[in-house]
């Protein structure tokens, strides 16, 4: 492993990066083998049945008050019930009271016999256990919208807009100058502030231009703040999943100083020689940013693939947030932890796969306690994924050995679509809550994952 301690200098105008310095030390240990035994610390059981929707991109919840009560959300690619789409989406909820041992299916908030398709659902929860879930809704004028419940999927507040033709229209119009217009939304992501209860969504504009916009709900979902780009000039390739603690929302993305959006602008609002990875905090809700490169190699190719770059705030230290990068064409899984708002940065870990082996779908997250989070699937020579997790007790500075969620790999089933993230994982006080699709059995359907850290030296 590489270790690295590196910072920042800017101009007095946060967003223009004038120059990075590096320093460097080698740790000779070994990677860590990723087919190692699912011990007894790991839970598993299967959350969605239905043999007739192939199942995908499952977020996972815990009331935050009460570790037995989980939730999952998911995607189902497929409803044979409604002649005509066969291939159109629902999205499935499923509950458990007894810490993911058993599960079962609730009312879906966003019905199947609605006349929006559901697709690319996200789901958090807040310190007082309030639900938020957000989908996609395709052949509407309100393009993402949002639900909340207060009592854990038992009854759900009414639909609102998080981003639609209403709110965009609004951010048209606070928004000036920025140069392509918000036309519609693609896969978004999702973070409550454990602190504050705000909640966070941003998403794409377009499918198009990677151009993402920032919207902030301070009100349980009732209502949501007017949507802000998080990069102005568009330059982006792409952003990743975004986190939040203590007010400030941070979210990581690349700039390519040779995109034709880049060479348009007479101000961008990082200046890069060669393409860099930006890390872009924000306080008042997206209004205005700032930004910090972080000193990674990404010129030459790298992480910039989708969703492959993650933030994740840790509530009991302000100012630290932990990034994680997928690098070399997944080969390796690179961590990143800065103590001060991304002035400064260190390399901290590296994952390196086994040869005829890459990592995918990866994710992290802080507990409140400021234990960091991993989890990823391992994919093998043959196909199959393993789905595996780390943690760090410290905040990202050592971890865990890295332990396989099951005891055989999983399959991922023929080439459909609707399983293009992790999408998630949960940390309490002493467990990991992830999920992941398999379709060993021949339907893709989604599982969880518990893992007692607590016992992980």
């Amino acid at each position: 492993m590489i270790a690295k301690s590196c910072s920042i200098a800017a101009a007095a105008m946060s967003a223009a990066i004038l120059s990075v310095s590096c320093s460097s030390s080698r740790d000779s240990a070994a990677p860590t083998d990723e087919r190692g035994n699912t011990s007894a610390l790991v839970q598993v059981s299967q959350v969605s049945t239905d043999p007739n929707l192939p199942a995908g991109e499952a977020w996972v919840i815990a009331d935050p008050r009460d570790a037995k009560k989980v939730m999952a959300i998911w995607l189902g690619t497929r409803d044979t019930s409604r002649l005509g789409l066969e291939g159109a989406g629902y999205c499935g909820v499923a509950r458990s009271f007894d810490g993911g041992k058993t599960w079962a299916e609730t009312t879906k908030p966003f019905a199947p016999s609605d006349p929006p398709i559901c697709g690319d659902p996200v789901g958090a929860v807040g310190p007082d256990g309030t639900v938020y879930l957000g989908a996609v809704q395709l052949g509407a004028t309100t393009w993402m919208a949002g639900l909340a419940s207060k009592d854990f999927g038992e009854t759900w507040e009414p639909r609102t807009e998080i981003f639609g033709a209403e709110q965009m229209a609004l951010a048209a119009l606070a928004n000036p100058g920025h140069r392509t217009p918000a036309i519609a939304a693609g896969r978004g992501f999702m973070a409550v502030d454990p602190l504050t209860g705000e909640v966070s969504v941003h998403s794409q504009e377009d499918g198009g231009v990677e151009g993402r916009w920032l919207t902030v709900s301070s009100d349980r979902g009732a209502t949501w703040s007017v949507p802000r780009p998080i990069d102005p000039d568009i330059q982006s390739s792409t952003a990743g999943a975004h986190s939040a603690a203590g007010g400030t929302i941070a979210v990581v993305y690349f700039v390519d100083p040779t995109s034709v959006q880049y060479l348009a602008s007479p101000t961008p609002a990082v200046v890069c020689e060669e393409r860099c990875a930006v890390f872009a905090t924000t306080t008042d809700q997206g209004l205005t940013w700032s930004r910090h490169v972080i000193p990674i190699d990404v010129a030459g190719g790298g992480p910039v693939t989708f969703p492959n770059h993650l933030v994740a705030a840790d509530p009991s230290r302000l100012g630290r947030f932990a990034v994680l990068f997928t690098t070399n064409s997944g080969s390796t899984l690179e961590f990143w932890v800065t103590p001060d708002n991304g002035e400064n940065w260190t390399q901290t870990k590296v994952l390196t796969a086994a040869t005829g082996e890459s990592f995918t779908k990866p994710w992290i997250a802080y507990s409140r306690g400021g234990t960091l989070g991993a989890v990823w699937r391992v994919q093998h020579a043959d196909g199959l994924l393993t789905p595996s997790a780390m943690v760090s007790k410290n905040g990202g500075t050592a971890f865990s050995e890295t332990v396989a969620l099951t005891k055989t790999p999983t399959s991922p089933g023929p080439g459909l679509p609707g399983d293009d993230c992790a999408c998630n994982l949960y940390l309490d006080a002493t467990t990991l809550s992830a999920t992941w699709s398999d379709a060993s059995s021949g339907q893709r359907q989604i599982f969880y994952g518990r893992l007692d850290y607590s016992r992980l030296k």
